[in-house]
C-alpha cells in the first residue's frame, strides 16, 4: 500500500456516512472511444497542442501517473491525500471541478500525519493547470453499453 505506514493503517476507520458500494460503483463507470482513446490508437489529430501539453504534464512533472497510471488510470491502491469521501453523487465532470482538483494537488494535498509521501507541492503555472484541465476533458467518452 503505497504511501501508508503501519501506524496510519491501524488508525484508518471506515467512513460510516458513505456507502461501501461506492468504490464498486465507481469501477463500473466505463467509457470508451474518447478523444484520448483515439489519440492512443494513433489518431494524433485528436488532441490539440494544449491537450498534448497537459498529457505531458500528467505523465511528467504533474506526477499524476504515480497513482493514475495504466489503461484504467488507477493503481488500485489507497492513497491518503487529506480528502475524506462524502456521501452523495460525484461532482459532474467539467472545468470548474477539475480546476479545484488540480489546485488541491498543486498544493500537495491536505497536510495530515498520514499524507501519502508521493504528494508534494508541484508549483504549476496557470498555463500548466489549463493544459491539465484540457487534457483531462479528453478522457470522457461514450458510456459503456449495458450488456444485461
Amino acid at each position: 500500500m503505497s504511501g501508508f505506514s503501519r501506524t496510519c493503517l491501524v488508525r484508518l476507520k471506515p467512513d460510516t456516512t458513505s456507502s461501501p458500494a461506492r468504490p464498486t460503483f465507481i469501477r463500473t463507470q466505463l467509457s470508451g472511444n474518447s478523444r484520448f482513446d483515439r489519440y492512443v490508437r494513433g489518431e494524433r489529430t485528436q488532441l490539440t497542442l494544449d491537450e498534448q501539453n497537459g498529457l505531458r504534464l500528467f505523465r511528467g512533472r504533474g506526477m499524476c501517473t504515480v497513482c493514475h497510471g495504466g489503461p484504467t488510470f488507477t493503481d488500485e491502491q489507497l492513497h491518503n491525500t487529506g480528502v475524506a469521501w462524502s456521501p452523495g453523487p460525484l461532482p459532474a465532470s467539467g472545468g470548474h471541478f477539475l480546476d479545484e482538483v488540480i489546485d488541491f494537488y498543486d498544493r500537495g494535498g491536505r497536510a495530515n500525519p498520514c499524507l501519502d509521501r508521493d504528494l508534494q507541492p508541484l508549483g504549476l503555472s496557470a498555463a500548466d493547470k489549463r493544459a491539465l484541465v484540457s487534457f483531462l476533458t479528453t478522457l470522457s467518452g461514450e458510456a459503456a453499453s449495458d450488456t444485461r
